[in-house]
């Protein structure tokens, strides 16, 4: 007796009973039902036999569009981010540097990139000199399943810089990709590609993820900058900014010099100033100041004081009362900010919103 035995899937398409075929908690949902079937011959006559159905639901949910989030460092507390050294043709900024210490070698690539993380919160104004964060949604340029991809970025500003950055997938098949480039307060002049976006007051910054496949923009944001504004050191009676003026950040319980960062938080920075001079961080980057000016960056929450040493023949704290400081203008029109911490007086930092105050010091 001769007998053929042939084994033959058959899948069809039903909806689900009690769930539209199309939507299934805003994503598409279809049931899959597989019937197998076996015929054969046997002893003159043809023989069938159907296994019973098998039934499973197949979600498919379009991928989420192209999108960019922006963030701020937050140290205090935020989110997590996690992100791969990006890579740029020269040497990064400091905090970009920073994050590359645990890569064995210069040149980081997407197999060989260690993983960083940094506290943040989503932002859409960032402060000009603190590191911008940005993390892009980009099916399009999950080419690789089993891969680490990567992605060009490139963040240009109002007054004409542009930096092109390489960017990497914070896991494979994740089809996200986080970066971190930091920012610089002009002066100095902007260099375009040197892998620093330099800024000034009222800038903006455009992030663009380019598209893998034909090179054109998938994605933008733009994000405010804003600047801090310097302290100045001016004459009571006229107004005229003085120059000279040795101001030192303390603290105000113990009188110990303060700790200090540059904007981007990671560089040093000195406790002690020069009202009207020049400063320079820990990275070597020389900040310019006008006339009377000086500047603390950044330091920790707390209460604290500024101590000023003027030239002859002022003398400081100031004895003219706010009242009469009121009438008095800057030179570009705008009023002075007398508050705590004009008279050497103790005044409290309790959040990253930039301090401005301004010194009075008196003639004889």
């Amino acid at each position: 007796m001769a007998a053929a035995l042939f084994a033959v899937l058959l899948p069809f398409v039903v909806p689900q009973e009690g769930v539209s075929a199309a939507q299934n908690n805003g994503a598409l949902v279809r049931t899959i039902t597989n019937i197998a079937e076996a015929t054969w011959d046997a002893e003159g006559s043809r023989r069938r036999v159907s296994s019973n159905p098998v039934r499973f639901d197949v979600s498919a949910t379009p991928p989420p569009p192209p999108a960019i989030r922006v963030f701020r460092r937050s140290p205090g507390g935020g989110t997590e981010l996690v992100y791969r050294p990006p890579s740029c043709s020269i040497t990064p900024g400091p905090v970009q540097q920073a994050s590359r210490l645990a890569v064995v070698g210069s040149q980081a690539t997407s197999s060989t990139a260690a993983i960083s993380t940094a506290l943040v919160q989503p932002t859409d104004q960032l402060r000009g000199g603190e590191p911008l964060y940005f993390e892009v949604t980009a099916n399009a340029a999950n080419r690789d399943p089993a891969a680490i991809d990567s992605l060009t970025v490139v963040l240009t500003t109002v007054e004409g810089d542009r930096e092109t950055m390489t960017v990497f997938e914070t896991a494979p098949d994740s089809g996200v990709f986080a970066g971190v480039i930091d920012t610089l307060r002009t002066p100095p002049p902007l260099e375009v590609e040197d892998c620093r976006l330099s800024v000034d007051a009222d800038s903006r910054i455009t992030v663009a993820a380019m598209n893998p496949a034909t090179g054109d923009v998938l994605v933008e944001v733009a994000v405010q900058v804003l600047v801090d504004p310097f302290g100045v050191v001016f004459d009571s009676e006229t107004g005229e900014p003085v120059d000279g003026a040795r101001v030192m950040l303390v603290d105000a319980a113990t009188g110990a010099p303060a700790t200090v960062f540059a904007p981007d938080g990671v560089t040093s920075w000195p406790s002690t100033v020069i009202s009207g001079q020049s400063i320079t961080d820990g990275a070597g980057i020389v900040v310019p100041m006008g006339a009377g000016e000086f500047w603390f960056p950044l330091t920790s929450t707390g209460r604290y004081r500024l101590l000023v040493e003027p030239p002859e023949p002022y003398a400081a704290p100031s004895i003219v009362t706010p009242d009469v400081l009121a009438r008095i203008t800057r030179p570009d029109g705008r009023p002075f900010v007398i508050r705590e911490g004009s008279f050497g007086d103790a005044f409290v930092l309790a959040d990253p919103i930039p301090f401005e105050v301004d010194i009075p010091v008196d003639r004889p």
